[in-house]
């Protein structure tokens, strides 16, 4: 319990409070100790995609997070573990495409075209696809890998410079 928990018509819960307040901190020691930025050049949705991946794990609080941000539960997770996986990069391979420059996608082909065997390739703009497997070129340069997972790509893990580095390893073992 809080000291002075919010009023019945604050709409806030009194952990709901409690765990604001635990973000403002650490997000406050951040800035103070000069070990990072505390959050303050990410925009609405990198933060509640960061906030919603501090919350993975605890078992609360996810939900509430959605309902309030009103989107998806589903949604805000797959962000949440997204964020966890690659931060702001990752989130905006997941959430954007572009139109690179056709050579800059050249690498990512060829390390595709390796695994393709009886799979075509496909690209379009930034994503290349073979089979349930998805590399996407993000806009600072790295390479994502993303999964199919039902209808959905799902990142895979941290991003890499080169493509290759993410088609060469196995996932399943």
């Amino acid at each position: 319990m809080l000291p002075v928990d919010p009023s019945p018509g604050a709409g806030l819960r009194p952990e709901g409070l409690a765990a604001l307040a635990a973000d403002a901190a650490a997000r406050g020691f951040q800035l103070a100790t000069g070990s990072g930025d505390g959050g303050l050049s990410l925009d609405l949705e990198a933060d509640l995609a960061r906030r919603a991946a501090g919350l993975l794990g605890t078992g609360r609080g996810l939900a509430e997070l959605a309902a309030a941000a009103g989107m998806p539960l589903r949604e805000l997770l797959g962000w949440a573990v997204t964020w966890q996986r690659a931060g702001r990069g990752g989130l905006d391979a997941l959430r954007t495409t572009w139109q690179p420059a056709a050579t800059d996608l050249v690498e990512g082909r060829a390390a595709l075209d390796r695994l393709a065997g009886q799979d075509a390739v496909r690209a379009w703009r930034n994503r290349l696809t073979c089979g349930g497997l998805q590399l996407r070129l993000g806009g600072d340069g790295q390479w994502y890998r993303f999964v199919r997972s039902g209808s959905a790509w799902t990142l895979d893990g941290p991003a890499a410079p080169e493509p290759s580095a993410l088609v060469d390893y196995d996932t399943t073992g």
